[in-house]
């Protein structure tokens, strides 16, 4: 079972959710070089547990991240 949000979020959406929850602006500084063989995009397939388990996310993306980063 894939247990996942099913959601694809790219590095800079990442860094931006984390630069939400710190209250941080920092330059991010990138070469956006695109390397050979990079896999652009991948999501977790979550069929499956849902339609076996009945199960769906409880949390957001940020959620997650804020209660990861509240925590420490």
């Amino acid at each position: 079972f894939n247990i996942a949000s099913g959601m694809s979020y790219s590095v800079l959406e990442v860094i931006n959710t984390i630069q939400k929850i710190k209250k941080k602006n920092l330059k991010i500084k990138s070469s956006e070089e695109i390397r050979s063989d990079e896999i652009m995009d991948t999501k977790a397939n979550i069929k499956k547990a849902k339609k076996l388990l009945k199960w769906t996310p409880v949390w957001s993306f940020e959620k997650g991240i804020r209660d990861i980063y509240e925590s420490s």
